[in-house]
């Protein structure tokens, strides 16, 4: 596990689309809110503030749909190996984390509407303290990926007399 990319299962690429409906649903939600503001308080500051903050919401939400959704998914990566779950995210702000299976105490599958409109789920696994999501996955990985947790963690424990 070397190189800028180490683990070895990366997301599903249908993810992209998702991200990015979801970000020009959050923008276009937002700029209605400018507008319904405008319409209400038609003071010449308020107008100007409102042009202001709809220009800035447009050049953002055009810099995440182009350049940082294909990167987050292009740098998130998870693998099973003999320790645990190990999840790499991030390019500049690289940040890898081991989930050991015997910290495992539950794992939740989401679907939500527009991951489910691109066929894909997201996997929380649960430890005591933290809960950690890999999106974009399809569900024979996350049915795979929870035989793993399941399978591997099960000789983790032993009862105690």
């Amino acid at each position: 596990m070397n190189g800028d990319i180490p683990a070895d299962h990366t997301l599903d690429p249908g993810i992209v689309s998702c991200w990015r409906a979801a970000a020009t649903t959050s923008a276009g939600v937002f700029l209605c809110l400018l507008a319904l503001l405008c319409y209400l308080a038609p003071a010449s500051i308020v107008l100007v503030l409102a042009v202001c903050a709809a220009a800035l919401t447009v050049a953002l939400t055009a810099v995440d749909l182009l350049w940082l959704i294909p990167l987050r998914a292009r740098y998130f990566r998870y693998a099973l190996t003999e320790r645990g779950v190990e999840i790499h995210t991030g390019r500049f702000l690289y940040r890898r984390i081991l989930i050991p299976y015997h910290q495992v105490l539950y794992t939740n599958v989401r679907r939500g509407p527009l991951l489910r409109k691109y066929g894909l789920e997201s996997l929380q696994i649960g430890t005591l303290g933290e809960r950690f999501t890999v999106p974009g996955l399809k569900s024979d990985v996350i049915e795979h990926i929870e035989e793993t947790l399941v399978s591997r963690s099960a000789g983790q424990y032993v009862a105690s007399e």
